[in-house]
């Protein structure tokens, strides 16, 4: 399966108003696999259970971007005026990847040292936030995606779950960026600590490091359902009570709220509810 991105390009003069056209100039392959099983261990007159599963396998690569190869170009960068540019869409590597400074550690502690990186091109100077000083650093899209599902009944009584796995996504937490004492103590403000401060200590707000790229793999119980058949209530009503739930629980090791962030930037989104629902379904 191949995407087009758009390009600008130079055309002849002519009835049109411009002499730039912009047209699909580049491409993206994915590969992948993908696997569906449907099972039925028993099944009886009164009881019966049936598993679901499948599995998704995808890796995807930017081969195209300009009409002309160049191997100076950088690539597609992506960001904001706050985190600067920490997102590039370059040939040879996958879609969206994080464009990063390499974090420099203190040997004793563990602990990141405030504005110290790597400098990658070797030009000394300023290295933060330096476009020639990032490296591409893991990328938002997931590597495998799991599924499970299954529903067993006995006799009038049912119970139904899904769930879901995502592993190999990485997601830049914004919200632990931008935590920074200088923030905290802002004169005429009442804030929240933030904990995530803790795993830094910073004085200033870093957006250009790698530390702050998270290993956003996940598994996540979606849904369960627990049903009830009443035959007969009357000589012509019955009755289906169910009870629902969703978004109970998600195990990862993500520091944000969710790690199912969309574009891989966690920016304060607003987060998916738990939801639970009652029903009854009359039938006369």
């Amino acid at each position: 399966m191949a995407n087009h991105q758009g390009n600008t390009v130079t055309i002849p003069t002519g009835s049109n108003f411009s002499n730039r056209l912009l047209t699909n100039v580049g491409s993206l392959e994915n590969k992948g696999v993908e696997v569906a099983l449907n099972l039925i261990p028993f099944s009886t007159r009164d009881m019966s259970l049936q598993l679901g599963f499948n599995f998704t396998y995808n890796k995807n690569e930017i081969t195209k971007l300009l009409m002309t190869d160049d191997p100076g170009f950088i690539g597609v960068l992506y960001g904001d005026g706050m985190t600067g540019q920490n997102r590039v869409t370059r040939v040879g590597h996958p879609a969206y990847s994080f464009f990063v400074n390499k974090q420099i550690y203190n040997s004793a502690t563990g602990m990141p040292v405030e504005g110290l990186y790597e400098d990658l091109s070797g030009e000394g100077g300023t290295v933060a936030g330096v476009n020639q000083d990032k490296y591409l650093f893991k990328n938002p899209a997931p590597d495998y995606l799991l599924g499970f599902s299954l529903r067993y009944s006995y006799k009038n009584f049912d119970v139904s779950a899904s769930s879901r796995a995502s592993i190999g996504n990485y997601v830049y937490n914004m919200v632990a960026a931008g935590s920074s004492y200088d923030q905290m103590y802002q004169i005429g403000y009442w804030k929240n600590f933030p904990r995530l401060l803790n795993d830094t200590q910073f004085v200033k707000r870093q957006f250009s490091s790698d530390f702050f790229v998270e290993n956003a793999s996940f598994f996540k119980l979606d849904n369960v359902s627990v049903g009830y058949n009443i035959e007969k209530i009357t000589d012509r009503l019955s009755a289906y009570v169910s009870l629902t739930a969703q978004n109970i629980w998600t195990i990862t090791n993500y520091k944000g709220l969710d790690p199912e962030v969309d574009g891989g930037v966690d920016n304060n989104f607003y987060p998916r509810p738990q939801v639970y629902m009652l029903g009854i379904n009359l039938s006369f």
